[in-house]
């Protein structure tokens, strides 16, 4: 247990703040403006991912009876990378951008679709107690793409080359390390098994649109700004807004090693172990939030300042407002996972979807006004009315699940 937390962690925080790395590179050895169309292309990866992951491994890991063969999780990948990747083009061709910038977008979306299809053979090691080696090969390919990203930044300055090269990293990934590690630990047979195709698209499907309501939530400001302000704007918000994203994936780095222990938990009923559970998981995440925010309060634009060689003292109140709100958004974020697990998804699904139209509203009308302290204020706005969303859920859940007094 202690070995998967601490190659999980290690590989989780190597692949996720490697944008961050990426950001920097750029801003450093490039120009501002590339820096900004990496931002929104970044964004738009994310927020497409979600479909193409079509509820990730959450719901692989938790199928503790397995009620699916695993080649049918892995048909299903394929299946949804292939329909997102159609989508994405039918998105960039209804848009007005250059053709640099849509082919920018195009492959970082690629990029990150690959990570989905690792996803999914990472989540039949995690089933066998090998989380560790998710882990391992997340860390691995994060320092290659850094790496590889640097040299031709710095020596070619082609960010499009640069793209191309971490997507053949990625898929050298898939082909020889993952997929083939996957095989080794679980033997699976190359049939199509229909109906369990259609329970797992049916049983998904709202996992999938809760994952693409609460990215389009959290980048909802930046869609206002890449059709308000300029693409060097929007490389200053996405570097303000780095520090709350790696703090925002604090969550998920101690979610992921408990998801199956969660799921058998709620299965064997044992409702007040869970209760304390997630409470504990909540009062963690709020003292590194705090303690984050007041790290960031007396040294978040200074090392900011320094790391990217850019004077940012003007946005300093926009700094603080998102961490605030951050530390809102993955203590919402932990919840959201447990209601995954325990299959209580219809409910967020609905909730975010009110969110959504609102954040649309909001957003585009904040940073119409008063640019990106509009879309700090925005967010900050955003993942308030989501916590509160989600604490009244738990409480609802928790009168009809999670029983204190059984």
């Amino acid at each position: 247990m202690k070995k998967n937390i601490i190659w999980n962690t290690i590989g989780s925080l190597t692949i996720s703040i490697t944008s961050l790395f990426y950001t920097i590179i750029l801003t450093r050895c490039s120009t501002l403006e590339e820096a900004g169309i990496y931002t929104i292309a970044f964004a738009l990866a994310c927020n497409t991912v979600t479909l193409a992951s079509f509820g990730g491994r959450t719901y692989q890991v938790t199928d503790t009876k397995n009620e699916i063969h695993p080649f049918s999780y892995i048909l299903s990948r394929y299946m949804t990378v292939g329909a997102t990747i159609v989508l994405l083009l039918l998105y960039l061709f209804s848009k007005d951008y250059s053709v640099y910038k849509s082919l920018i977008i195009f492959l970082l979306c690629i990029f990150k679709y690959l990570e989905e299809v690792s996803d999914v053979y990472c989540g039949i090691l995690q089933k066998k107690d090998q989380l560790y080696k998710v882990g391992q090969f997340q860390f691995a390919k994060s320092i290659l793409n850094v790496l590889l990203f640097f040299l031709i930044i710095y020596f070619q300055g082609s960010l499009l080359y640069a793209i191309i090269a971490m997507i053949l990293v990625n898929l050298s990934f898939v082909l020889f390390f993952e997929r083939k590690n996957a095989l080794k630990c679980e033997k699976w047979e190359y049939k199509v098994y229909k109906k369990e195709l259609i329970q797992y698209f049916k049983a998904n499907l709202f996992i999938c649109l809760l994952m693409f309501l609460t990215n389009y939530l959290i980048n909802a400001p930046k869609y206002a700004i890449d059709q308000f302000l300029s693409s060097d704007v929007q490389a200053i918000f996405g570097i303000i807004i780095m520090p709350a994203t790696v703090m925002m994936l604090v969550g998920s780095f101690i979610m992921n090693p408990l998801l199956v222990n969660i799921a058998r938990i709620f299965n064997e009923k044992k409702h007040k172990e869970l209760n304390r559970l997630i409470i504990k998981i909540i009062g963690l995440i709020s003292a590194l939030g705090l303690c984050g925010l007041v790290v960031a309060y007396f040294l978040g634009i200074p090392v900011l300042n320094f790391v990217y060689g850019l004077d940012l003292s003007p946005y300093k109140t926009p700094l603080m407002i998102i961490i605030v709100g951050s530390i809102f958004y993955t203590i919402t974020a932990v919840l959201s996972t447990i209601f995954v697990a325990m299959r209580k998804i219809k409910s967020q699904v609905i909730l975010n979807l009110i969110l959504c139209v609102f954040a649309f509203l909001l957003s585009y009308y904040l940073v119409g006004q008063i640019d990106i302290m509009g879309g700090a204020i925005a967010y900050l706005i955003i993942v308030v009315l989501r916590f509160i969303g989600y604490m009244a859920l738990f409480f609802v859940h928790s009168r009809k699940v999670v029983v204190i007094n059984e």
